[in-house]
């Protein structure tokens, strides 16, 4: 009976020895898993970052575009209200001009023939 407690010792030991491996395995196991877990969460805090920071940017550009669209109505406002009329005016204004210095370089063509055929006829009568 001896040999047989023995070898019952034996195998307690054994398997002892067998689960202490096991643990010590299923120890490593849980740190690299709590390692993989860290790294996730790392990860995840920083899409977390760029997520907030892109919130953050679009809130900007949607005051930009805002702001931008004010300015773009204020803009159209005085096209319509003062440049375009002036615009308008000054066209109207060289149109005329353009019209009365046709006229003034008719009248001074008249002139000048006149004053050609009053010198030819000047000069017929003196020969």
């Amino acid at each position: 009976m001896d040999n047989e407690v023995k070898e019952i010792l034996m195998q307690l030991v054994e398997g002892q020895k067998q689960m202490s491996a096991d643990i010590s395995d299923l120890k490593k196991g849980q740190k690299q898993l709590f390692d993989v877990q860290k790294k996730t969460n790392e990860r995840l805090d920083e899409q977390y970052n760029m997520i907030y920071q892109l919130t953050l940017n679009a809130e900007k550009m949607q005051n930009d575009i805002i702001s931008t669209q004010a300015d773009v109505r204020s803009i159209k406002i005085e096209l319509e209200h003062k440049v375009s009329p002036a615009i308008k005016t000054l066209c109207e204004m060289q149109l005329d001009n353009s019209k009365r210095l046709h006229k003034l370089e008719h009248d001074m063509q008249e002139l000048n023939d006149q004053l050609v055929i009053g010198e030819v006829l000047h000069n017929i009568k003196d020969i």
